[in-house]
């Protein structure tokens, strides 16, 4: 019995291990090498390695850099296929729902949607996980998602388009 006990003491140390190593959940990768997307990846380590990352956003036509300290994974993607776009939309409202995320910036324009959505960390100043997405209608969809804790009091200005 003891045996049993230590093997499963083992493979349980062995499966957190794995699961750390492999990082954060990559929601967008399957669009990564298809014909007509845009897919990137920063990984936590990339991010610690560089100790920045910059955000742009066409919306405001403001970019600013986020440290270690406050982005730990960054994932976009760009589709212009019809299916592809149907199946992102579908897939970031999974990951709104999933996430239990509110809406934090809403503009629309004819043909155009731009939306924001995140988690408030415990005071809420900051943001654990945030999800930018821009949808032209039958030309594009892009989402942007990333993880972290995100001072949303500097890094606000960037995501406000700027008609707000």
């Amino acid at each position: 019995m003891n045996g049993i006990r230590k093997l499963t003491a083992v493979v349980a140390l062995l499966l957190s291990f794995v699961a750390y190593a492999s990082g954060p959940t990559r929601h967008f990768e399957d669009f990564a090498g298809k014909e007509g997307a845009e897919y990137s990846y920063v990984s936590p380590l990339m991010i610690k390695a560089k100790s920045c990352v910059r955000f742009s956003s066409r919306e405001s036509g403001r970019s600013t850099f986020l440290t270690e300290k406050e982005v730990s994974m960054v994932e976009s993607v760009t589709v212009t296929d019809m299916t592809d776009i149907k199946k992102l939309d579908e897939m970031t409202a999974k990951i709104i729902r999933n996430n239990n995320m509110e809406l934090f910036v809403s503009s629309r324009k004819p043909r155009l949607r731009y939306e924001v959505y995140g988690n408030f960390s415990g005071d809420q100043k900051r943001a654990e996980k945030l999800l930018v997405i821009r949808y032209e209608v039958d030309e594009s969809f892009s989402a942007v998602y990333m993880e972290g804790s995100i001072n949303l009091q500097g890094f606000g200005y960037v995501l406000s388009p700027r008609q707000m």
